[in-house]
């Protein structure tokens, strides 16, 4: 049997020995790719937004094509107004190179606003203080960034969060009109994975609510964590007519609760047990009913815990 021909296994040493040093240089000190955020052009593509601390996430496209609304094409699948419904009014971006990327309404105002910062992802403040991110996914065009020296692991690009490897129950891929399945999830055998709850969540159990849309009807107070009133009212009319066929909710103009004055309930509705509350812009949020009588938002939908309790007469 003949040898091994000694410069060729040289050769082909040099060879992986070179692949292997790009890639650790790429993974772990080298050049990490940011997207580029000089244009518009650079900064279309795929994208993904996720609601922080939950399964919440949808795909769309943004394009750099003009639109008949303020601002640039805006797609997305149908199921993502459900899964995220923030986005039920969402028409539109806009882009300030080198400062901010927002998702505007029809009129131009916008729904979410993304600054761009240096080392955290893109992140936006909801108008019930929940945390939305957007995580590019693809088709960008990306700048170079040098990480610091040294480092022993793997660099993120500024501003930039990769994206989760499986979506949950209410993800939204692009192309899909409704959210994809569940992808099964390994569990630790040492210790079960335990269920967050959120700071000042109510501690009293869900009660289903039996009784008629008329029974709801009154002057409510809105309570924030540990069921602390925070001196607004909202009245729920049934005698009324709301946006979208509801009922008329009216909230008080003395309430200085920053997160309610933009949701701005102008509608609600009993939706199968639950206190349907629909804001000014249209999107909804869901309430259930405590055993202690207050309706409380479902802590799914994210966001601060959010509650009314209907004042005695």
């Amino acid at each position: 049997m003949s040898r091994p021909d000694s410069r060729k296994i040289s050769r082909l040493t040099v060879r992986v020995a070179a692949v292997a040093g790009l890639f650790s240089s790429l993974l772990y000190g080298g050049a990490c790719a940011a997207v580029d955020f000089t244009s518009v052009e650079n900064a279309a593509g795929s994208w993904e937004l996720a609601l922080r601390d939950t399964e919440r996430r949808c795909g769309m496209q943004l394009r750099a094509e003009k639109t008949t609304y303020p601002g640039y094409s805006l797609a997305m699948p149908a199921g993502c107004r459900r899964a995220l419904p923030i986005l039920a009014e969402a028409r539109a971006w806009a882009f300030k190179a080198g400062d901010s990327l927002q998702l505007d309404d029809g009129d131009g105002t916008p729904l979410l606003s993304f600054p761009l910062g240096p080392e955290d992802a893109l992140v936006a403040r909801g108008p019930e203080g929940e945390t939305y991110e957007l995580i590019p996914t693809g088709r960008q065009k990306f700048a170079q960034a040098s990480p610091a020296s040294g480092s022993s692991r793997p660099v993120a690009a500024p501003g930039i969060r990769p994206a989760a490897p499986a979506p949950g129950p209410a993800s939204v891929p692009p192309g899909s009109s409704t959210p994809a399945p569940q992808q099964p999830q390994r569990q630790s055998a040492q210790a079960p994975l335990a269920t967050p709850v959120a700071s000042g969540a109510p501690t009293t159990a869900v009660r289903p609510f039996t009784g008629r849309a008329s029974d709801i009807a009154g002057r409510y107070i809105i309570l924030r964590d540990g069921g602390k009133d925070v001196g607004c009212m909202l009245t729920l009319n049934d005698q009324a007519r709301g946006p979208g066929g509801t009922f008329k909710a009216q909230l008080a103009p003395a309430c200085r609760d920053n997160g309610i004055v933009v949701f701005d309930p102008l509608g609600w509705q009993l939706d199968r047990g639950r206190l349907s509350l629909t804001a000014r812009k249209g999107h909804k949020a869901m309430f259930e009913h405590h055993e202690d009588g207050a309706w409380w938002k479902d802590p799914k939908e994210g966001g601060k815990p959010l509650g009314v309790r209907k004042m005695e007469r």
